[in-house]
């Protein structure tokens, strides 16, 4: 008690200046206090007392900042950091430039716009002109081009460094995607494996994103594989299904001409078995126009075409379909399709296909009536009799003993009903017949060969031999051939390469799709050149290239015709790999698929067809994918575009029958390979 007495009446401050009053020769100030032992009279004897001759410094007493004394004696030293931020304020020589805020102190985050220079850089005239970092951008308001006003790297006229995590331009776009294409790298957590393409990134079915394959030589979807296409990467698809009333869709197809102005062709795709009775027999068929710039993919066939050609029934109308050039000078092309049913094939100018609406078998502009089964197996031959018009064939294709008529397309343009009598010629032979193929230069004279296949064998029947023939009908089995073996289905499918080599010969692509390469049915398709064509030689011997299925049970075709798909000036080959055979009994994973083969990469000798450069999958085993099949350039780019049916897929059963019909579907598949 006295002792604190004794310490306030020392240390008392009567000037209230901060400054304790000392002992003085004032007789009524005179201190009550031995100056002796305690010369500042503040209550404490040294050594306790670290200052015994300055009354504000002993133990217990208020730090006063910056006075060059450690005023409670703690052993601290003097109170130059007031905030406790562990920066010296300036008063003592320090660099906190606010020493009574603990958020303030050289490199302190800044917070702009407070009128607070937090990092005590100096620039609160910068912060209150909405310019806190000083880069010149402002970072508030509407007129903002800053979003980090802390930091002078990042403005607008930043340079962006990626996958940083900061946002040096402010657009706002994620610092993971530097391509655009809202997708992060996987890199960093996303689905983009690589992030420099904007068209390749994986596929996120929670968000919807089922599909990104593109024919670009590239892994687009990022899933390890290289151009391996489906049903939901087609740039255009066309479905069948049983309300639909379609059946065998995509068994045939081709390319037209651009009906409805938009700057792409159209095509054309059958579905011959549609239209049936209630008990699912007697089709009478449809053959679909579709504009291939218009998505009509979740409609309908029948309600999503611009035009439909619809038979009667039993007709099978679209059994088989192709493009003719133009005929009348309108510069649109042609359209001839198989009637099988009727044992005919007709003709429909481009004209009325532009007109769109419904078309009758009967309004068809031409039909051509033959034989029995005449109209399985129609398509362009070229100008064959050299009169400036293209010529067509129709015949019963496999459905019978060879039967082929060709007629001319001077007659076609001026229309009417025409008979065999009228045809140009006609070509007959023993045994069954398959797919015949026409339009191409096979042994090199300028004018264009038909391949006609007959029991087992495939022959050219050379374009002008058919131009002077004074006979009108021609015996098959006079002309070149080569031969298959027996049973495996030789004949069947065939096709024709416009001249890869560039030799001046087009090039046999030759089907045995039911072969036996290794130890069960894979199939071979042979690539043999118009000249090697020698009577009587077996086609795998003659073969330059031969392709092979990679799968038992697999049936390997060729397609009908090549295109250029890569723009190299190069032909390109595709070949489809079908379990269409659902008589081989052996299980396997592999689903039906078409495999291109560019052609700038082939050299005689076997290819297999895994070793295809794409790949189009269907969506089951046994969908016969490749089948139906077209090459064109739908939109004028420049490069070959790829049509492709599986006629096969989509089994149903008809209501109250044991009667299988397949629906079917069609896929166009758009080039990118420049």
């Amino acid at each position: 008690m006295w002792s604190m007495i004794f310490l306030f009446a020392c240390g008392e401050d009567k000037e209230d200046d901060g400054v304790p009053q000392l002992p003085s020769d004032d007789p009524i100030l005179e201190p009550e206090c031995d100056q002796q032992a305690d010369p500042d009279c503040d209550g404490f004897l040294a050594p306790e007392d670290c200052e015994p001759e300055n009354g504000l410094v002993y133990p217990g007493a208020v730090e006063i900042p910056y006075d060059g004394y450690d005023n409670d004696c703690s052993g601290d030293g003097d109170l130059n950091d007031v905030d406790g931020d562990g920066y010296v304020g300036m008063s003592a020589g320090g660099d906190d430039c606010n020493d009574n805020r603990d958020d303030t102190y050289p490199g302190a985050p800044e917070i702009c716009y407070d009128g607070v220079d937090q990092d005590c850089a100096g620039d609160v005239e910068l912060e209150n002109n909405y310019d806190c970092d000083g880069d010149g951008h402002i970072g508030s308001g509407e007129d903002m081009t800053d979003c980090d006003d802390t930091d002078p790297t990042v403005n607008e006229d930043q340079e962006e460094i990626w996958y940083d995590g900061v946002d040096q331009n402010c657009d706002s776009k994620s610092d993971y995607d530097q391509d655009f294409d809202g997708y992060d790298a996987v890199e960093h957590g996303g689905v983009d494996c690589d992030d420099l393409e904007p068209t390749t990134h994986g596929l996120d079915p929670n968000a919807g994103v089922i599909s990104n394959e593109w024919w670009n030589n590239a892994d687009s979807d990022c899933n390890g594989t290289v151009d391996d296409l489906r049903i939901y990467d087609a740039h255009r698809s066309y479905i069948g299904t049983a309300p639909s009333g379609d059946s065998r869709l995509g068994q045939a197809l081709t390319f037209l001409s651009d009906f409805d102005n938009d700057g792409m062709k159209e095509v054309a795709v059958a579905s011959p078995y549609a239209n049936y009775d209630e008990a699912g027999g007697n089709p009478a068929g449809w053959v679909h126009i579709f504009s291939t710039g218009a998505d009509t993919s979740n409609i309908d066939p029948v309600d999503a075409a611009y035009t439909v050609i619809e038979g009667n029934p039993s007709d099978y109308v679209g059994y088989d379909i192709d493009q003719i050039e133009d005929l009348d000078g309108d510069g649109l092309v042609e359209l001839l399709i198989g009637v099988y049913g009727s044992n005919k094939s007709i003709v429909y100018t481009g004209a009325q296909l532009q007109a769109g609406g419904t078309l009758s078998v009967s309004s068809a502009h031409a039909s051509l009536g033959g034989p029995g089964f005449n109209g399985v197996d129609v398509g362009r031959a070229g100008d064959v009799d050299g009169d400036g018009f293209a010529d067509v064939f129709s015949g019963a294709g496999i459905a019978s003993d060879v039967w082929l008529g060709l007629w001319s397309g001077a007659d076609i343009a001026s229309g009417g009903s025409f008979s065999s009598t009228d045809a140009m010629v006609v070509i007959t032979g023993s045994g069954t017949g398959g797919e015949v193929v026409g339009g191409s230069d096979f042994d090199g004279d300028g004018v264009s060969d038909l391949l006609v296949p007959y029991n087992n064998k495939v022959a050219i029947v050379d374009g002008a031999t058919i131009a002077a023939a004074t006979d009108s009908t021609l015996d098959v089995s006079d002309f070149p051939y080569v031969k298959g073996t027996f049973g495996n289905g030789f004949g069947s499918y065939n096709g024709s390469v416009e001249d890869l080599d560039q030799d001046g010969y087009a090039e046999l692509l030759l089907s045995e799709p039911f072969a036996t390469v290794v130890d069960g049915q894979e199939g071979e398709v042979y690539f043999i050149d118009g000249h090697d064509v020698v009577s009587g030689e077996d086609a795998d011997a003659v073969a330059t290239i031969t392709f092979v299925g990679s799968d038992k049970c697999g049936a390997l075709v060729g397609m009908d015709r090549s295109g250029d798909f890569d723009g190299d000036g190069v032909q390109d080959v595709f070949v489809a790999q079908t379990f269409m055979d659902i008589s081989c009994q052996f299980t396997t994973s592999a689903i039906d698929g078409v495999g291109v083969f560019l052609g700038a990469g082939l050299v005689s000798g076997v290819y297999e067809f895994n070793d295809r450069t794409t790949q189009m999958s269907a969506q089951n085993r046994h969908d016969g994918l490749g089948i139906g099949n077209a090459v064109g350039d739908y939109d004028g780019d420049g490069f070959s575009d790829l049509l492709l049916g599986a006629p096969y897929s989509q089994p149903f059963v008809i209501p109250d029958t044991d009667i299988q019909l397949t629906s079917g579907y069609a896929m166009l598949f758009k080039s990118y390979l420049q």
